[in-house]
């Protein structure tokens, strides 16, 4: 099947490409429109055959690029075959498939490949496929001539070549009707009756739609009355339903206030706790500071002292030892052996012994003294450590006199005060009392005030009546818009059926002539068995 055919500066055509669908093609046209140049370029891009005079009268005058490409269908595979002009010249031949791939190049091999695909050749092609209007009408009525124009153009050999192909167009044609309508020929009668019947109810539905429009509309203007007071009663129901909202969300803002100056007040209660015992131990700070300091210089100067101590005990241990060695002999020096009532106290080892004795006492009391020292020094410095803990709490808090505590003290209780105040007034839905806890609240009041008139406004009984009359309305209309739909899809299926039928009856009934044509060919062509002998011929069914 020949799927499309491109032409450019071909013969009367331009740039042109002309698509075949599935079925018949019919070319309509003047002559001279340009109908023979499609044939001529189908012919010419797959067997180079130009039926001209020239091959540069297949060109368009004035142009000197010219190509015919014919795209065609076998078994589902897509080929194209292009032939090419320059300057009155051919230049190229090529056959490609749908993927680009070159199956063959140059004339004979191009034609070679295009027999072998289609199985067929030109003169094949030519018979079974392209036959002129006036040649089609003498076949089918004027048996006469057929004979004639078979022996001239294919042979008498080729009638059952002939008949075979003519039965598979007829098959073909019949698939490719089937594939393209769902339809044959054959379904005529059943599809005319649909179009019949679809008739029929466009008219009976046409009338009918009409006046379900009418009641629609009716029912519709019911509804928007009805709907019109009720939104009347809705807003009021709004407001109602709105008033328990904003209720709620005041009494939870307000709750939220509380919870907040509660979270506060503890943090103040917690802050004057921890400050309230911390004054009187800050207050000895520089107290401390000056014991601990005065205690470290007394500690100082007695380990100067002990160290002086401890040489002399030292030095005095010698001189013990020499004294001993320097004892007087016979009341004469031992040194100058001259005679002496007694040795210098430098030199008395009791002397001297009793000094150290004395030293060691005096340094023992000093080391006792040190140690009392330095147990006071560790509780002056705890109580210092603490003082300065306690002034950094007092500090950090910001409280710098006694003064501000009380302050703390006093707006601590007050709080706590008002706290519990604005809970029990809440509790008892004492809004306007308890709407002077922020100005958030205070606002919220002014708008649950305003909702709370406009939903005492709100009659409960009524606005249900007219919601029972709105849902009854609303049910009929729902069942006439059913029926609607309904009727409007019997419609539509049947204004579908008239448009989508018509021209597949229209095409099936020509198709139905034009196969009747083919089959009068077949039963006038191939019903006779020519014997060429003898110049003679017998004619049987």
């Amino acid at each position: 099947m020949i799927t499309s055919v491109e032409l450019s500066n071909f013969l009367s055509h331009r740039k042109n490409t002309i698509n075949f669908d599935h079925g018949v093609t019919v070319l309509l046209g003047h002559n001279g429109a340009g109908k023979s140049t499609i044939m001529d370029a189908i012919i010419f891009s797959m067997f180079g055959v130009n039926r001209r005079d020239s091959i540069k009268g297949l060109q368009k005058e004035g142009e000197n690029q010219t190509y015919a490409k014919t795209s065609f269908k076998i078994n589902g595979k897509l080929y194209h075959t292009v032939r090419k002009i320059q300057n009155g010249d051919t230049k190229a031949h090529e056959i490609t498939d749908d993927s680009g791939s070159l199956l063959a190049k140059g004339a004979t091999e191009a034609v070679e490949k295009i027999k072998e695909i289609i199985d067929l050749d030109y003169n094949d092609l030519r018979i079974a496929s392209i036959i002129p209007a006036d040649e089609l009408t003498r076949i089918v009525t004027d048996g006469s001539e057929l004979r004639s124009l078979i022996d001239k153009i294919m042979g008498v050999e080729k009638y059952s070549k002939l008949e075979k192909l003519l039965k598979e167009a007829i098959k073909d044609f019949r698939i490719n009707l089937q594939d393209m309508h769902g339809y044959t020929y054959e379904n005529l009668v059943p599809l005319k009756q649909r179009i019949s019947d679809a008739k029929k109810n466009k008219k009976k539905f046409d009338t009918e739609l009409e006046k379900l429009k009418s009641d629609l509309n009716e029912t519709n203007q019911k509804k928007d009355e009805l709907n019109e007071k009720i939104q009347v009663y809705k807003k009021n129901s709004d407001s109602k339903e709105e008033f328990e909202e904003k209720k709620d969300e005041f009494t939870r803002h307000v709750k939220n206030v509380i919870e907040q100056r509660r979270s506060e007040c503890e943090k103040e209660k917690k802050k004057f706790d921890r400050c309230k015992g911390q004054f009187p131990i800050a207050s000895r700070k520089k107290e401390l500071e000056g014991l601990v300091n005065e205690i470290e210089n007394k500690m100082l100067e007695n380990q100067a002292e002990m160290k002086e101590l401890d040489k002399k005990i030292s030095s005095l241990i010698e001189q013990v030892k020499l004294a001993k060695k320097l004892q007087l002999t016979d009341g004469k020096c031992p040194v100058c052996d001259r005679e002496v009532d007694q040795l210098k106290p430098l030199f008395q080892e009791e002397h001297l012994e009793k000094e150290k004795r004395e030293t060691e006492y005096k340094l023992s009391g000093l080391d006792d003294q040190q140690k009392k020292l330095s147990d006071t020094r560790s509780k002056n410095k705890s109580s210092l450590e603490n003082a300065k803990t306690a002034s950094i709490i007092l500090n950090e808090n910001g409280i710098s006199n006694k003064e501000q505590l009380e302050e703390i003290e006093r707006n601590v209780g007050k709080q706590n005060n008002e706290i519990t105040s604005f809970a029990k007034m809440l509790e008892s839905e004492q809004f306007l009392e308890v709407s002077i806890i922020d100005s958030t609240s205070t606002d919220m009041y002014r708008n649950l005030k305003e909702l709370q008139k406009n939903a005492k406004e709100f009659n409960q009984i009524e606005f249900e009546k007219l919601e029972r009359q709105l849902s009854e309305i609303d049910t009929k209309y729902t069942e006439k818009m059913e029926e609607l739909g309904k009727k409007k899809a019997i419609l539509e299926s049947s204004e579908k059926d008239i448009k989508d039928l018509t021209p597949i009856v229209e095409e099936l009934e020509f198709a139905k002539e034009f196969v009747s044509d083919i089959d009068k060919i077949n039963s006038d062509v191939f019903s006779i068995i020519f014997i060429n002998v003898n110049g003679s011929f017998d004619k049987s069914k």
